[in-house]
């Protein structure tokens, strides 16, 4: 790929997606490019191009998205913050907070929101709370994969078997075992194709608890800056966003407090639950 195509193309990918290619994951691009090229049975990266700027459809500009984003998760993942997810669900419970409303904003294959329903359902009477968890991605393959809540073995290997047996239920398929999630898990969850670089985002606010994780390091500051910005300003007084372990808000102006190891709090109007 001669590098003008290949300026064009990040370009393109960076305004899409906000995931940012330099010239060192040229290889890489390239890569990830030749599942495309060969569907449309193209020779060249040039060629490409040129079909992606006659696309009228955005259909060719999703499935780019698809193959350029990474997707890399599994449930419990970074597990410490679920025992802090558990602690502010068992707050909420305390003060008598009657609804709950999650977003999960990089939901990949499902693996994180399923565990967070787990953990949240755990914690209170589904009968008794309302619990509505948004899981978004900007990847329709992936979201696929999650809508079917379907797993092989493997991919369960972290989940704790009383959790996994209360919450999934085995089943054979062409004679592989795979883990599929419970109904009664399952309706708490909407999938939703989401780009988070498109803004403002079409949600409502006042989310209890966002889940922002593995997905802004992708991003330039700038690009972080106004994501900060959106989902503090959908967050409730009070509500919670998780990043992941290796992120922080660092040279990012917000309102929000510490709240734990890359977990922070929207201040509360009314004091604290």
């Amino acid at each position: 790929m001669d590098n003008a195509t290949y300026e064009q193309l990040t370009a393109i990918i960076y305004r899409e997606s906000g995931i940012v290619f330099p010239i060192e994951k040229k290889a890489l691009l390239v890569s990830r490019l030749r599942r495309r090229l060969t569907a449309l049975r193209l020779s060249t990266e040039e060629e490409y191009l040129a079909a992606l700027q006659l696309d009228r459809t955005g259909e060719e500009m999703t499935r780019l998205v698809d193959v350029v984003s990474t997707n890399v998760t599994h449930f419990y993942r970074e597990s410490e913050q679920f025992q802090d997810l558990r602690s502010i669900i068992q707050n909420y419970r305390k003060s008598g907070k009657r609804e709950i409303k999650i977003w999960c904003a990089a939901a990949s294959s499902g693996e994180e929101p399923y565990t967070i329903a787990f953990e949240v359902l755990d914690e209170i009477d589904p009968a008794n709370h309302s619990v509505r968890i948004l899981a978004s991605d900007i990847c329709t393959k992936v979201l696929s994969q999650a809508v079917e809540g379907s797993y092989e073995e493997h991919m369960v290997a972290k989940v704790p078997e009383e959790i996994r047996d209360r919450h999934m239920e085995m089943s054979e398929h062409n004679g592989q075992r795979l883990w599929k999630v419970r109904p009664h898990i399952r309706r708490h969850i909407m999938f939703k194709r989401l780009n988070l670089v498109k803004f403002p985002y079409p949600l409502r606010g006042s989310i209890d608890i966002i889940y922002c994780r593995n997905v802004m390091i992708y991003f330039d500051v700038p690009t972080r800056k106004r994501v900060v910005a959106e989902l503090e300003r959908l967050l409730a007084p009070g509500g919670f966003l998780f990043l992941s372990q290796t992120e922080n808000l660092l040279g990012i102006d917000h309102k929000l407090d510490r709240a734990g190891v890359s977990i922070y709090r929207k201040p509360s109007h009314g004091g604290n639950l």
